[in-house]
């Protein structure tokens, strides 16, 4: 019996840095990544060839959120930044790289962040003969993840609210490079999904009826049709000072702020804080 489970233990340890790399975040790996430069203020390179040796297209900051589409296997990978219609394909260093959702919440962001102060067009591509799909408000700040030597940024939307996504030609240059120290994730295996924390937040306000966020609601929005009648925002937040993920579920009663409903769920759903107004 001593040397079965001799065997078995030893078979468990043989197994275990597979399994550890492949939670670990530095697997080299199909899905969700992050970039991580080796110094927080600085970038790593998005390449226009297989290998490290071509032209840089694009220069991330740390914790930008990309996917990985292919693992090369020659130490390289290739990468696809943006969503679908406002993005740039390319290859990084295996090694400028986390891996999985988690390391998004393992690794600082990092953005710029530019006030135009003129309606300028957002691109599809860093190119100025790409598609427009947007123009700038001059009465909006925007954030970019990335930027590159001929005066293109990358936007994106940190915060998960209804930020612009693409290109924005800024050969004066945008703003300085800070920190985060909250931004949007998604979410984990075992997590609430969008959707299901919406729902959530629903049966807790209703299981919770005496709470003073439910009190402040006129009458009618006190019930299950009543809230689901207000307009949503739901995303999922992380805090890097208290190293914290929780889903922030936003009801809106049109401009009557005095009835907003602002609700923060665990991952798994459970109530931390619901409140009236905007938080």
């Amino acid at each position: 019996m001593k040397r079965i489970l001799g065997l078995m233990f030893a078979l468990l340890l043989s197994a275990m840095p597979s399994a550890w790399a492949q939670d670990n975040g530095m697997t080299p790996r199909e899905g969700p990544a992050v970039a991580t430069p080796e110094n927080l203020y600085e970038t790593v390179p998005l390449f226009d060839t297989i290998d490290d040796g071509g032209n840089v297209l694009m220069e991330y900051y740390s914790g930008a959120q990309l996917e990985v589409t292919r693992v090369i296997g020659n130490g390289m990978v290739q990468v696809q930044a943006g969503t679908s219609g406002a993005s740039i394909m390319g290859y990084m260093r295996e090694g400028d790289l986390r891996y999985g959702v988690l390391a998004m919440r393992d690794v600082q962001q990092c953005i710029t962040q530019a006030q135009v102060e003129s309606e300028r067009p957002i691109y599809a591509y860093c190119d100025e003969q790409a598609a427009v799909i947007g123009r700038t408000n001059w009465e909006m700040t925007y954030t970019a993840m990335g930027k590159n030597g001929e005066g293109w940024v990358q936007l994106c939307d940190h915060s998960g609210g209804t930020g612009q996504e693409g290109f924005l030609y800024l050969p004066e240059g945008a703003g300085e490079l800070r920190a985060m120290f909250s931004w949007a994730v998604q979410p984990a295996p075992g997590e609430l999904t969008a959707q299901e924390a919406y729902a959530a937040a629903i049966d807790c306000l209703l299981d919770n009826p005496g709470l003073y966020a439910m009190q402040k609601l006129p009458e009618e929005l006190r019930t299950r049709e009543g809230l689901m009648s207000m307009d949503a925002q739901v995303r999922m937040v992380h805090d890097w000072s208290s190293k914290k993920t929780y889903w922030d579920v936003y009801l809106q009663n049109g401009e009557d702020y005095e009835s907003n409903v602002y609700v923060l769920l665990t991952p798994e759903g459970e109530l931390s804080i619901a409140e009236h107004g905007n938080g």
